[in-house]
Order: C-alpha cells, then sequence, then structure tokens
C-alpha cells in the first residue's frame, strides 16, 4: 500500500521527515504537491519512527491550511503539532 501511495505524485512532489524529540515525543511528517498547492499530515508518537507510514502514533492531524511548497506546508503541520503536543505532559522515558 505505501508504495501505491507514493505512485500517485509525481517524483520530488512529496516530502517525508521524523521530527524530534520534542518534549519527549517524535513528530513524523508528510507532505505531498496537488494542484491546488501543498498540504501535510504529522502523527506524535512515543518512540521514533521508522517512517510515516509506519508509525505508531498516540494521534495525528494536519497543518492548517494549503501551502505554495512542501517546506512550508511541513513547517505549518510541525507548528500544529508543537503546539499539540503542548497539552500533553512531558513523554516517560522507559527504564533499562
Amino acid at each position: 500500500m505505501r508504495n501505491e501511495t507514493r505512485a500517485r505524485y509525481a517524483p520530488g512532489s512529496v516530502r517525508e521527515h521524523i521530527a524530534g524529540p520534542v518534549r519527549g515525543y517524535y513528530i513524523a511528517l508528510y507532505a505531498h504537491q496537488s494542484s491546488d498547492g501543498c498540504a501535510a499530515y504529522f502523527k506524535i508518537c512515543c518512540q521514533q519512527p521508522p517512517s510515516y507510514w509506519e508509525a505508531a502514533c498516540l494521534f495525528k492531524g494536519c497543518g492548517a491550511a494549503l501551502a505554495p511548497d512542501l517546506e512550508r506546508a511541513m513547517l505549518m503541520a510541525q507548528a500544529v503539532a508543537c503546539e499539540a503536543l503542548g497539552n500533553l505532559p512531558p513523554a516517560q522515558r522507559p527504564r533499562a
């Protein structure tokens, strides 16, 4: 399914990034370009995921609006994710 999803977009029209830790959480980000602009989505995770698509998340969301480019779309989604993180307690790390 992951490859099928990516195949719908032209090369260079998608971007994926894992940010963090932020307050002990990781933010998986994914952005894609469409004819209307660029949209981005986020997943907030307790552990660093290998990719956006494989992220086991606490919750997910999207940027506030379409953006003119992938970079701005990712920044908008990350800003919304960081705002949401402000409502969570700092993540607890498992004890060794």
